[in-house]
Formats: structure tokens, C-alpha cells, sequence
């Protein structure tokens, strides 16, 4: 066993002791005090103290990782050695690194254990240097709002370590039978598509067969096998490049086609998407959710992702989401915001037409269908849905009449471009508050080089007009579910609840609530998604709605329904759907 601590910027001290017993009793003691701890990546050590030491770690006061990526949200710059480096343009970790990368797991037990204690120590010194560095930083005028993003983002790794050691229950044997399905499905494709005459013209005039076994079919062999020898006209894309994704194979139509895009999607579904499931022998997977990663402050996922299950193809998204299971005596609940994205957009940019309209529960898109004349081609909800989608939206992130006209005549709505363009001039008539903060916000962002999310974050670098106005939005619609997503799991924990929020996909929490709870969790989840936060953040100047889907008990994801919490039954856990 080997372990740095450094409680002081000029010393650290590697541990490593046969009398394990004794080493690992002292190191509990330590963990489960009220002293202060930091940690580069505290959802890690968390996970390692729970899982080997059978201790979570009390009083976390930093996280050096995630202050990094608050302070520099670009990619691949939160590890330590590259914040070592950046900051004091020091490299350490050469004589360890034939141990850790590319080698197998534990080839770090082949270590010298001079050189691990050395590079373990010096993790240690400056993750406790780097800390020192942050918060000097962002005591500093200039940095304000980002010091309270930075308490969010602690607060915040500490739920995501509590979501990860909770678990998330899955029917193993269900992914293993449906993997074996789709791979006899996958060689039988194949073994048509081989035996095609298009296959046999490609072995004739190439000398081999092509390479069609998997979504990575060869692109060469692909584009040869359509456009020389079948003949169809090349498509290509902005680049000048041959476009062979799947609008192109779609396009292009025929049974050899739609066996092909047939293929790359069983391969996705068994590759992707269950087989992320499977990497852990036993019923109940540990998904990472990582607020690190991703450039715009959302979330992520991963070992398995979690959050890239399908929700758009309805086939593939119940074949996944059938094999994720509540245990015995729960529910599968799930509670997302209500029109979350407009209600942000009026309360971002204070505009009171939309916020009068979102407060009196008034649908911003309907109007447009009538106006743009889209029912007239297909039936309401359908194009409601392609309005909001290809026009409302568009036009509140940034665009305007040419694409979108052109989006929306691509969609099967053959309407003039005038009229698109007259509806434009309509609606921003009517939001014209929202236009000016568009043009605002764009000059701020000039002015300064980032642009400023309701908590605290900023998003910097160079981005595009549209990102401008969809970052400052879409990052703080995710930043509500995770302020209600720490506030839920602290009460869970200060509470004792049997129930639990073992994960979190983008702007939905995802739940067991235990029968019998029902009454008393839904309610007290809605409270807090719904009146808490904008008690605690009056700039939300819009009401916020809760929407929730359960199951019955010990059902699978794929048979959620939706329920309004304001009909939650008493304590015999009766759901009216």
C-alpha cells in the first residue's frame, strides 16, 4: 500500500508500510475527521476511499480538478500534470509513466516503489500548490462571479460521487440475449450483402471483397461499390468531400442502402450501447458523471455513458432502456423541467412578453404554426413540433429566415420564403426586448471574450454568434436541474430516505423511490426544482415547472409514464397516471 498527503507547500510524505492493517486504520481516522480535505478530482478519491477503505471522506473543502476547468473550461485541461506545467512549466512523472500507460491495469505494481512514492508525493505538493494558486485567484475582484460557481461545482462532484456509489440496476442476462440477437442479425445482413450482384461487380473489377463488415464499413470500398459501380451520383458536402453518412444513404434509397444503414445500426446498438453494460460481471453498473468535461458547463458520462442512450430513434431507445430495471420494492422515477429552454430564454433576457407568457402557462409556438401555415401540411402536433424545432428555436438561438426557411421546406412544408421571412418580422415585433439582449450580450461578449451564464460560469474563447446566445442558455438550464439535484440528495441524505437519485441524463434526474415514499419524495423533489431554487436565486424570474415519469414497482425505464405530483396518492404509494 502506498499513499501521499501534504498538508504543508513544502513537504509531502509517500507512505508505504507492510503493517497494512495499522496503516489503513490511521488513514480512516484521517478521512472521516472534520479536517479539511482537497483532492485533484474528488469524485475519484471518493469512489477509491469508499471502495477500498469502506469510508466515505467528510469535510471535502476542494477540488483543484474541477476549479480548473471553472477558471479554463477548455478540453484536456483539468489534468494535474498539465496544470503543473501551465502554471509552473514543470514535467514530473517520467520514470512512472512505462507503468501506467498503455500496460496493463496493475502493471503499477511493478513500480520501483522509490519512483512511485516520489511521483505520488509530488501529486500530492502540487495538487496543495495548485489549490493555493485557485483560490488567489479567485478571491480577486475580477472573479467574483466565478468563486460562486466554483463552491457549485464542489458541491456538485460531491452529488455525482454519492449518484456513482448508488448504482444503477440493469437485467444483465437481457443485454447479454439481445447482444447475441443483433450480432446473428448483423451476419446475416452481411452475408446477404455479400452474396449481392453489386458485391460480386466490386470482386470482379477490385480483385476482393469489400469491407462491409461493421458501422466502419471502409469508405472507399463503400463509395466505389455506389458511385462506380452502381452508378449513383456523388454527393458531397461543404468540404467538397464524398458524403456517405446516413441522410446520404437515405437519399439515396434501395435495399442495398437500407441494409447497410440496417448494419451500422445494429452494430451502434450492440457496440455503443449495451456492451458498455456488460463490461461489469453483476446486475447494478457505477456510471461516472464527469462536470469536467464538457466546454459549455453540462454534464457528461461515462464508464458506462450513461447519458448516450438513444432517445430519439423509439425502437433502439426501448430495446436499451428495457434492461434498466428498479430493484425490488422501488419505482424508476424521473423528473425533468417543463419548456425549461424558454422559460431560460425570458428569464436570461428579461424579456416581459415571454416571461408573461411562460408564467401564464402560454404556448410561444403555437401561434407560429398558424402564422407559417405548417398545419395546413401536416397534422398540428407534428408541426408544432417541426415549428419549434425549425423556427422558434432557430430564430431565439440566432438564426434567421434564409436556413431556416430552407429547414423547414426540406421538412415537407413548401411555404414561401417571404412568409417565413414576414413571420420572422412578427415575432421579433412582439419580443423585442429578447432581440435587443441578443445584440447586447453579442457586444459583451466582444468586449470582454466570454459570456456570462446565470451561475457564476463563462464561457470563453472564440465562438460563433449562434453558441454565444445557446451556451449562455443551455448551460444554465442544466445548472437549475443540478442546483436541485445537490439540494435533493443532501435533503435524501439529512432525511435517512430509502429512495435514491443514482443518476442524471443532461436536464432529467433520474430516481428509485421507494413504495410507500412516494407521497413524501415527489413532493419534496418538486418543492425543490420548483419554489427552493427560486427562493434561493431571485433572478429566476419565470415559474419553473417539475414534469415526472414512474414506473410500477420493479418496473424497466422503457414503461415510464408520465404523472401530474399534484395527484400523488397517500402512503400506500398508489400513482394516478
Amino acid at each position: 500500500i502506498s499513499f501521499p498527503l501534504a498538508s504543508q507547500l513544502t513537504r509531502a510524505v509517500g507512505i508505504a508500510d507492510p503493517d497494512r492493517a495499522s496503516i489503513l486504520s490511521m488513514l480512516r481516522k484521517v478521512l472521516e475527521s472534520r479536517i479539511g480535505k482537497i483532492a485533484h478530482n474528488l469524485q475519484m478519491e471518493e469512489s477509491w476511499s469508499r471502495e477500498k477503505l469502506g469510508v466515505p471522506v467528510n469535510n471535502w473543502m476542494w477540488d483543484s480538478m474541477q476549479t480548473a476547468h471553472i477558471l479554463d473550461e477548455r478540453n484536456k485541461y483539468t489534468s494535474l500534470d498539465k496544470q503543473v506545467f501551465l502554471n509552473w512549466g514543470y514535467e514530473y512523472g517520467e520514470s512512472v509513466g512505462p507503468y501506467k500507460e498503455g500496460h496493463p491495469i496493475n502493471n503499477m505494481l511493478s513500480c520501483p516503489i522509490d519512483e512511485l512514492l516520489l511521483y505520488g508525493g509530488l501529486d500530492s505538493l502540487f495538487t496543495l500548490m495548485l489549490q493555493k494558486r485557485q483560490e488567489r485567484i479567485l478571491d480577486s475582484e475580477d472573479h467574483s462571479d466565478s468563486k460562486k460557481a466554483n463552491s457549485f461545482w464542489l458541491e456538485s462532484a460531491r452529488t455525482f460521487a454519492d449518484m456513482e456509489a448508488e448504482g444503477i440496476y440493469i437485467k444483465r442476462d437481457y443485454y447479454l440475449q439481445l447482444r447475441s440477437s443483433l450480432k446473428d442479425e448483423m451476419r446475416t445482413i452481411h452475408s446477404k450483402l455479400m452474396q449481392s450482384p453489386e458485391v460480386q461487380r466490386f470482386r470482379t473489377e477490385v480483385g476482393r471483397p469489400p469491407k462491409l463488415s461493421d458501422a466502419g464499413a471502409n469508405s472507399r470500398d463503400l463509395s466505389h461499390l455506389l458511385f462506380s459501380v452502381m452508378g449513383y451520383q456523388r454527393m458531397l458536402s461543404d468540404k467538397g468531400h464524398i458524403k456517405l453518412d446516413a441522410a446520404a444513404l437515405k437519399d439515396i434509397g434501395g435495399e442495398f442502402c437500407e441494409s447497410i444503414l440496417r448494419l451500422r445500426n445494429l452494430d451502434k446498438l450492440s457496440g455503443t450501447y449495451i456492451s458498455g453494460f456488460l463490461l461489469e460481471e453483476k446486475d447494478r453498473i457505477h456510471p461516472s458523471f464527469n462536470l469536467h468535461l464538457v466546454v459549455t458547463y453540462r454534464s457528461s458520462s461515462s464508464a458506462p455513458n450513461f447519458q448516450n442512450i438513444p432517445n430519439r430513434d423509439g425502437n433502439t431507445r426501448q430495446l436499451i432502456r428495457k434492461g434498466i430495471v428498479a430493484p425490488p420494492g422501488y419505482r424508476i422515477a424521473c423528473a425533468d423541467y417543463g419548456s425549461h429552454e424558454v422559460r431560460i430564454i425570458a428569464t436570461y433576457f428579461k424579456d416581459p412578453v415571454l416571461i408573461d407568457e411562460m408564467n401564464n402557462d402560454n404556448d410561444p409556438h403555437g401561434e407560429w404554426v398558424t402564422e407559417l401555415g405548417l398545419d395546413e401540411f401536416k397534422p398540428w402536433k407534428e408541426a408544432r413540433s417541426d415549428c419549434k424545432n425549425a423556427f422558434v428555436f432557430p430564430e431565439f438561438y440566432g438564426s434567421f429566415h434564409k436556413p431556416i426557411y430552407e429547414d423547414l421546406y426540406s421538412r415537407g412544408y413548401h411555404i414561401s420564403p417571404e412568409r417565413v421571412e414576414q413571420c420572422e418580422k412578427k415575432l421579433w415585433d412582439k419580443y423585442r426586448v429578447l432581440k435587443a439582449g441578443h445584440e447586447q450580450l453579442l457586444k459583451f461578449y466582444e468586449r470582454n471574450g466570454y459570456v456570462p451564464m446565470l451561475f457564476g460560469h463563462r464561457r470563453r474563447g472564440c465562438i460563433s454568434r449562434n453558441k454565444v446566445i445557446n451556451c449562455a442558455v443551455q448551460g444554465s438550464a442544466f445548472h437549475c436541474l443540478l442546483w436541485s439535484l445537490n439540494r435533493a440528495n443532501a435533503r435524501r441524505k439529512a432525511e435517512g430516505w430509502e429512495s435514491s437519485i443514482p443518476g442524471q441524463i443532461h436536464d432529467e434526474m433520474f430516481c428509485y423511490i421507494k413504495v410507500g415514499e412516494e407521497s413524501v419524495i415527489i413532493p419534496a423533489i418538486s418543492n425543490v426544482m420548483e419554489n427552493e431554487i427560486r427562493q434561493e436565486f431571485p433572478f429566476l424570474s419565470v415559474k419553473l415547472m417539475a414534469e415526472w415519469a414512474i414506473t410500477e414497482e420493479g418496473g424497466s425505464w422503457d414503461t415510464k409514464k408520465g404523472i401530474d405530483h399534484s395527484t400523488i396518492g397517500g402512503s400506500d404509494g398508489e400513482i394516478t397516471y
